[in-house]
């Protein structure tokens, strides 16, 4: 899993930087649209870094076909060494 900081994502998508925090908190009209922990984490205070390969999928799935994104989530989760399990020996 690859992750970007805000300025490199944003070049990368082609999108301003703030489009990018308009997704990640939405507004008093809108809801965020990604989600913290999946598609972006705060490393620090100010520090963002977004995950590409969510964040593809999201851009490439979301709206035509949410359910598809939702697994791509839910693979991304499993995959977390927090959710390998533990094995005491």
């Amino acid at each position: 899993m690859k992750y970007m900081s805000t300025t490199a994502t944003a070049v990368h998508f082609g999108v301003p930087t703030h489009t990018l925090k308009a997704w990640r908190l939405g507004n008093r009209y809108n809801p965020p649209l990604l989600t913290e922990g999946v598609h972006w984490v705060r490393r620090g205070k100010r520090h963002i870094l977004y995950n590409v390969a969510l964040l593809e999928d999201w851009i490439l799935n979301n709206e035509s076909n949410p359910e598809a994104h939702k697994r791509a989530i839910d693979s991304f989760l499993e995959s977390l060494p927090s959710n390998a399990g533990w094995n005491a020996t």
